[in-house]
């Protein structure tokens, strides 16, 4: 059973790395689309970022969840494992706090007629958040998927 978390854990990691960057690539073509009018530009984040959210808190979730059921009892003994969980365990967090104390204020400030001074301010806090988020499961997924040097198989400990 212990591989069968370790393989949904790495899948769940490495599918939110992709996803995030795939977004990001999507995201940055938008805003310097002439194909889009200024007003579907202003629109994504209403439409896009729930999306965003969605499938980083399910992804990292189930990566965290079920990355702690595979080495349950070898996280003590690696070193390596102990900093992939916690680097996940910390995008997560990095996820719920850039949800809820930037994105949801931003989308309130969205809905009026003019931007408020802390926009920019509150937009580049996710920006970094968000780049945090996505440099440290990265970091994650290439220590999960990087083979053990002590010539075992990644379930044994």
């Amino acid at each position: 059973m212990m591989r069968f978390w370790l393989m949904l854990s790495r899948l769940c990691l490495s599918a939110w790395v992709g996803i995030a960057s795939f977004f990001v690539v999507v995201l940055i073509n938008l805003r310097g689309s002439p194909l889009f009018s200024d007003e579907t530009k202003l629109a994504h984040p209403r439409v896009l970022f729930p999306w965003f959210y969605q499938f980083e808190f399910w992804l990292l979730g189930i990566a965290l969840a079920t990355g702690l059921l595979a080495h349950h009892r070898a996280i003590g003994r690696n070193g390596r494992r102990r900093l992939a969980l916690a680097l996940v365990a910390v995008g997560l967090l990095l996820g719920a706090v850039d949800y809820f104390a930037v994105y949801r204020p931003l989308l309130l400030m969205i809905e009026q007629p003019t931007r408020p001074p802390e926009f920019a301010t509150y937009h580049e806090w996710s920006r970094w958040l968000n780049q945090a988020n996505l440099l440290m499961c990265a970091v994650a997924a290439g220590m999960v998927q990087w083979p053990g040097g002590e010539g075992k198989r990644p379930d044994e400990s």
